[in-house]
């Protein structure tokens, strides 16, 4: 029999029929729960997100049968993902929950590796996710500790030696299809881990469907969905799409692949509906702005954020960028001290720090705090672009590739190290290098106007005259438009012998507020000779 089929009475799941209050309070309960039972397993990510939905909960709102069906459905056949007290292992199982809070987890999977077969039968499967997972964790910690004692920020780090048992021991039960919903998102991180990005996919697919409320499996979900065709295909897979875990999820995986699009914003006004003012919803909305890069309503929206959570510097480090690209010196440098107040070891507090040091100019120190946030956290992404970005402002290229190169390591669809690759090929005058890591950037984000610029200048370096018209073409239509391609399209179309579309591009160049001062008087000159004849 599936252990997770096995038959259990003493299961403390809410009742699926209620018990008489409405469909708003039975959600609740099932928030609730699925908190304890994340926190049970040291799954603090997901607890905490289900907390900050929980509380801005909305009882009163209509709730979709779906959101009810399949909770009921999905947890309800899950029995045994509760210790009973009287389990003969429950004691050993407190002692190692107080180890891995203190984040002693090899102590943790000690007490748990000890009492097995205590209980005359198979693990329970709550007992074996503690402690396989600080297995994991501890794992995490050694290579952490062991890559800092040998190699600098910029190095590749350790393996995890960790994971090969792990993976031994999951997989037959995964073929067996034993594993409940934490056991598969558990194993859905190792394969993860180990690069079978497939496989882990199938396990976190089945891990979500099987328990939708673990916010982490949903993360991870996240991280081995790489393209907007996968994320396609990956639909028909999930739990039903009206159900808020999964309209969450298209949610965050938008703003990850930066697709810029009206679902979107339709998916933050469903979450609102049901949970009016979470702080998940409002930081979903600052990225979505940030990514489209309306930059005041960005800035607005992640001021509120701040001031609904003025203790966190969760979202921070992006609100900086903003405040770095409005130039607006005197608000980041209050956000840098704000931030300090609350925890300066944290590598978003020294990218805050970094990013007012760079608009103040001094470069040097910015690089400083990009080193002192990747000791804090080596897989902080972005520090390693805006050490890239510090790189270049001080013609370190060669450094400043290698600082782009570790982010794509980490993260193969960041469009900004792409393009700082670009330029810094651009910059050491090795324009076919440049224009195979711009189209990269062109490829993963290309509705920003900027990349095509680039890219078209590359082209026109090379002699690819008509490659480039066809990328100053298409930077017409993306965001952040640079109304200087406009006079260049107006030259390349007299060089044609195309005086109309000239005259058409020379126009739009005169009515864009943008426009500099050396092109508006091309333009307006050009016009001027042009209404004469």
């Amino acid at each position: 029999m599936s252990r997770i089929n096995a038959p259990d009475s003493r299961t403390n799941l809410p009742r699926a029929d209620g018990d008489g209050d409405g469909d708003g309070e039975r959600l609740r309960r099932w928030i609730q729960k699925a908190i304890i039972q994340c926190s049970d397993r040291g799954l603090f990510r997901s607890a905490k997100w289900l907390a900050e939905q929980l509380v801005a909960f909305s009882a009163d709102q209509p709730i979709a049968p779906i959101h009810l069906s399949m909770l009921e459905q999905s947890l309800g056949s899950q029995p045994q993902l509760d210790l009973d007290s009287t389990h003969p292992c429950f004691s050993e199982y407190l002692l190692a929950r107080t180890y891995f809070d203190l984040r002693e987890f090899d102590r943790c999977s000690h007490v748990l590796q000890s009492c097995q077969g205590k209980a005359g039968g198979p693990e329970h499967p709550k007992m074996l996710f503690l402690r396989l997972y600080s297995q994991l964790l501890g794992g995490e910690k050694r290579k952490e500790e062991e890559g800092l004692a040998i190699a600098g920020p910029l190095e590749s780090q350790q393996p995890n030696r960790e994971l090969g048992s792990i993976y031994d021991e999951l997989l037959p039960m995964y073929e067996a299809d034993e594993l409940d919903g934490f056991l598969l998102y558990l194993f859905g991180v190792v394969c993860s881990k180990q690069n079978a990005k497939d496989l882990a996919r199938t396990a976190l697919i089945r891990s979500v469907q099987r328990y939708p409320l673990n916010w982490s499996a949903w993360l991870e979900l996240t991280s081995v969905v790489d393209s907007v065709s996968l994320l396609d295909e990956l639909q028909t897979q999930l739990p039903s799409l009206n159900h808020f875990t999964t309209t969450a999820f298209l949610l965050n995986l938008s703003i990850e692949l930066n697709l810029l699009d009206d679902k979107a914003d339709e998916r933050i006004g469903v979450l609102t509906k049901l949970f009016p003012e979470s702080l998940p919803n409002q930081a979903a909305k600052a990225m979505l702005l940030y990514n489209s890069q309306d930059f005041e309503r960005a800035e607005v929206a992640f001021e509120k954020l701040r001031k609904a959570d003025p203790h966190s510097v969760e979202f921070m480090d992006t609100y900086s960028h903003v405040l770095f690209v409005m130039k607006k010196r005197a608000q980041l440098s209050y956000l840098a001290h704000n931030a300090v107040g609350i925890d300066k070891y944290k590598a978003e507090t020294c990218c805050i720090i970094a990013n007012y040091y760079s608009l103040r100019d001094e470069h040097e120190r910015a690089v400083l705090y990009c080193k002192r946030a990747l000791k804090l956290n080596r897989n902080y992404i972005q520090a390693f672009i805006l050490m890239g970005h510090e790189m270049v402002e001080l013609k370190l290229l060669q450094a400043a590739i290698e600082a782009y190169r570790r982010a794509i390591d980490i993260n193969e669809r960041e469009y900004r190290a792409w393009y700082g690759l670009g330029q810094a090929y651009e910059m050491l005058r090795m324009p076919s290098y440049a224009i195979y890591y711009y189209t990269k950037a062109v490829t993963i984000r290309p509705e920003d106007g900027r990349f095509w610029v680039a890219l078209g200048k590359c082209y026109e370096e090379s002699d690819r005259h008509d490659d480039a018209v066809r990328c100053y073409k298409r930077s017409l239509a993306g965001i952040d438009m640079d109304p200087g391609v406009l006079v260049r399209l107006a030259q390349y179309s007299l060089s044609a012998g195309d005086v109309a579309a000239a005259a058409r591009y020379y126009k739009s160049a005169v009515e864009n507020d943008k426009t500099k001062p050396e092109d508006l008087d091309e333009a307006e000159q050009f016009l001027s000779q042009h209404r004469q004849k």
